[in-house]
């Protein structure tokens, strides 16, 4: 009893402070929830308050603040409080410890951070109490990053293995908050770490914060992009540090990004990827949108390109925009390292496969250095040097290729009313583009270009130049200008085909008919506006085929070693400013033309000399009811313009003239006088025929009457001899003369041998065609041997080499279907020289056989 009332005080005090311990707490909760609602302008509850009064550490359970989708809530708050900074007036807390705690943190349009719900429905900003924190630590908590993308609203999980915040400062006021944080966990599963300080003082708030962010995937619905990125995907690793301040107002973002696997898809098919995209010195200014990408390297990378009829088309879109929106973007140099470019239109693809590639950057307002060396696919080599801006589009280069094949570029182009089925060029380019308006000059060298067909099953009809040197420049402007200063073309050939649907190529060319091409249709829409000036062209060697299936009997002709000239061509007027034309009809009759086409019409001259008349019978049998067996025409015309008619006035010279009748005898029904009779009443005493044809061609109908033309001709001839004793005494003493002689092109032989090759088996098979069309022509084969054969097979093989190639040929024509009769063989003499062309080979010459 004395021990109980001696320490009674004692035992009152432990009680008292016992029942404090378990009963303040539980007082104090509801007092506590009500002063934390006031003050956070937001409701608070807690579900459970304990308190240590021994180490000074209140613990709090279930704590929620805030309503419904802005709540924060905490599985449990350990506060350790400093008792003895508490009991001088000051709110000091060494430690807390917040376990799985949940809540928003909603970004607004700049990106700020808002703490969801804190200050009320409606308030911008949270006033921290005034409090000191020593340490936060954070652990198992999970929060909800709330921000706008593409105008909608995005959630991403921020999952929270371990926050430590330190150096809490005092506030002042309650108006002044600073920490620093260390902080580990995942973003939406993918791995962050993440370093910051935080220092907010009233309005002014400074955040500077490092992040390690590896394999973050992100796209278009993930992240806010700049222009132009807006649907880049893409694996990123990145460490970023951030910085901002809103007093001054700044946003900084420096990143270092290695991106895998990107890709950007844009309009019309156009794509962008690359294996891997290094970028370590980032630098983005959010609060005045500007980015800045420091040096660039891509791996691997694959660019597609769309040609349209408005333009070209790429994936990224650089600068631009409006002005409310847009992101001004720079680059330092951007490296390529292998990887290809590809250009499509439609379903029509090139690619080249890049060696290296190097442009010093995007600056904008500025140009700046760029490189590329590619191999290109189909063949070839490719090389760009100059300058191009991005920001806006601006590009001074200089283009080169060697060995590029030729049918993808046209294709790709479609430009040509034809397909190209071979073909190969070198040549220099210079593109310039400056203020939307392109421009590209340059020169070209192709080599053994041929059209492919437009219709598979018509082979022969296909155009095709052993070598053609072009000097052009293209203005694309609203003038839609093609100004090619020279065009030469060396052993050009053309299949003219005239068929009862159209005449190729004319058809193809004009879109009449059926004729165009695949490439042809897709070049049409193109074409229009176009205009083009050809400054000069010339030909060398050409040859033209000409046949023509309308007739009842097919006709068929070549013009052979054809050359002209012509200057000041434009088209689409189609005008001529000066042009000459040479050649030789089946390799035998000249032909010559010369004048010019302009906007009044042709002007013009042509001589052809010694055409065997038995190659017209096509023509001539239905108009004349006769088929002439022998004889030759001699022509020269003028035509004058008289529009909208074309006038000609033709000077015909007829020599060795036989015909037979196949029909009604148009001459004897227009005459009274057969034309048999005719003939010979009118030659004159050489035994020519000379007539004068005055012709009026309808150029709108395309039509003229040759048969009422020739008949009356004739008729006057037939008056004219009837008046004449002298040129009836003439007719009977006529006589065909010596027969006349045409030297061709001989057939080639190597040096020192007696077989054809490729090359002389074609002429073989040339000559073969020319004799048939011509049935009253023997051949004369004369051996060439060259002192180069001599020095080959020796001084005494000169004669069997000589019979060797002569054998050679007869029999390869023979081969052919010709007739072994109109075959001559002249021996070789080595004192008696025929024409040499300075070549191995066997000397062809072309004689009337009567």
């Amino acid at each position: 009893m004395i021990f109980l009332r001696r320490y009674r005080f004692a035992l009152g005090a432990l009680v008292i402070a016992v029942a404090s311990c378990v009963s303040l707490p539980w007082l104090a909760r509801p007092a506590l929830e009500r002063a934390l609602s006031a003050r956070l302008h937001m409701p608070v509850t807690i579900g459970q308050l304990s308190w240590n009064p021994f180490i000074g550490v209140v613990t709090a359970r279930r704590i929620s603040i805030g309503r419904e989708s802005d709540r924060f809530s905490a599985a449990r708050l350990s506060v350790d409080v400093g008792l003895y900074r508490l009991l001088r007036g000051d709110v000091v807390l060494d430690r807390v410890d917040v376990d799985a705690p949940v809540g928003t943190v909603r970004l607004d349009a700049d990106y700020q951070p808002r703490l969801g719900g804190l200050g009320g429905e409606g308030a911008a900003r949270w006033t921290p109490p005034a409090v000191a924190v020593r340490e936060l630590v954070v652990s198992k908590g999970e929060l909800t990053v709330r921000y706008p993308v593409r105008g909608q609203t995005r959630d991403a999980k921020l999952a929270i293995t371990r926050l430590v915040a330190t150096d809490l400062q005092e506030a002042t006021g309650g108006s002044e908050l600073g920490l620093s944080v260390h902080a580990e966990g995942a973003l939406d599963g993918t791995p962050v770490r993440a370093n910051a300080r935080l220092h907010v003082a009233g309005d002014a708030t400074q955040i500077d914060a490092q992040i390690a962010v590896p394999g973050l995937a992100v796209n278009p619905d993930v992240i806010p992009l700049p222009q132009g990125l807006e649907r880049f995907s893409g694996t990123l690793d990145v460490h970023a540090t951030y910085a901002a301040r809103n007093a001054p107002p700044g946003q900084t973002l420096r990143l270092d990004v290695s991106v895998g696997n990107a890709r950007i898809v844009g309009d019309a098919g156009t794509e962008f990827s690359a294996k891997r995209i290094s970028i370590p010195g980032i630098r983005v200014d959010l609060a005045r949108r500007r980015v800045d990408l420091g040096a660039v390297t891509l791996d691997a990378p694959v660019l597609i390109v769309a040609l349209v009829e408005e333009g070209v088309v790429l994936p990224l879109r650089i600068g631009g925009g409006t002005a409310a929106s847009s992101w001004t973007v720079r680059s330092g140099a951007i490296e390529l390292r292998g990887g290809n470019v590809s250009v499509r239109r439609g379903e029509t693809a090139l690619t080249l496969a890049l060696e290296s590639a190097r442009w010093d950057g995007i600056d904008r307002g500025h140009a700046t250095p760029v490189a590329v060396r590619a191999n290109v696919g189909g063949g070839g080599a490719l090389t760009i040097d100059g300058a191009l801006g991005a920001d806006p589009l601006d590009a001074e280069c200089v283009v080169k290729f060697e060995g590029l094949a030729l049918p993808p570029w046209t294709e790709l182009a479609a430009v040509l009313p034809l397909r190209l089925a071979k073909g190969t060029g070198d040549g220099t380019l210079r593109i310039r583009y400056r203020d939307g308006a392109p421009r590209l000059d340059g020169k070209l060298l192709l080599r053994d270009v041929h059209t492919a067909p437009p219709d598979p099953d018509r082979s022969a009809e296909v155009l095709a130049v052993h070598a053609a040197e072009v000097e052009f420049a293209i203005d694309v402007s609203a003038s839609r200008e093609v100004d090619v200063s020279s065009l030469k073309l060396s052993y050009p050939y053309v299949m003219v085909l005239r068929r009862p649907s159209g005449t190729f190529p004319y058809a193809v060319f004009s879109g009449s008919g059926q004729e165009r091409s695949t490439a042809s249709a897709k070049a049409a829409p193109r074409e229009a506006g176009h205009r083009v000036r050809f400054g000069r062209v010339e030909v060398d060697g050409g040859k033209v085929e000409y046949m023509d299936t309308t007739l009842e009997s097919a006709y068929w002709t070549i013009l052979t070693d054809v050359t002209a000239q012509a200057g000041e061509i434009l088209l689409p007027e189609a005008t001529f400013g000066r042009f000459t034309v040479a050649g030789k009809q089946d390799e035998l009759s000249p032909v010559e033309a010369s004048g010019s086409f302009t906007t009044r019409g042709l002007q013009a001259r042509a001589d052809l000399k010694d055409v065997l008349l038995e190659s017209l019978n096509p023509y001539v049998s239905p108009l004349l009811g006769y088929k002439v067996t022998s004889g030759r025409l001699s022509l020269s015309a003028e035509v004058e313009p008289a529009p909208p008619l074309l006038g000609a006035t033709a000077e015909i010279v007829l020599s060795g003239v036989d015909v037979l009748q196949t029909g009604l005898d148009v001459i004897q029904d227009q005459s009274g006088v057969p034309l048999p009779i005719a003939l010979g009443l009118i030659k004159n005493v050489s035994g020519e025929i000379e007539l004068t044809l005055p012709v009026a061609v309808d150029t709108r109908a395309r039509s003229v009457a040759l048969g009422s033309i020739f008949g009356q001709a004739v008729r006057s001839a037939i008056v004219g001899a009837l008046t004449s004793p002298l040129r009836i005494l003439g007719s009977l003493f006529g006589t065909r003369g010596a027969p006349h002689a045409f030297a061709i092109t001989p057939i080639p032989f190597p040096v020192g041998s007696a077989s054809l090759e490729q090359a002389g088996s074609d002429r073989v098979a040339q000559i073969a065609r020319i004799v048939q069309a011509h049935q009253d022509l023997a051949l004369v084969l004369l051996p060439q041997i060259t002192e180069e054969d001599i020095r080959a097979v020796g001084a005494d093989g000169g004669d069997t080499l000589a019979n060797q190639r002569t054998a050679a040929v007869r029999e390869a024509l023979v081969g052919t279907g010709l007739a072994a009769a109109r075959l001559m063989m002249a021996p070789w003499r080595p004192l008696v020289r025929a024409e040499a062309t300075g070549k191995p080979g066997v000397y062809v010459e072309l004689q009337a056989a009567w």
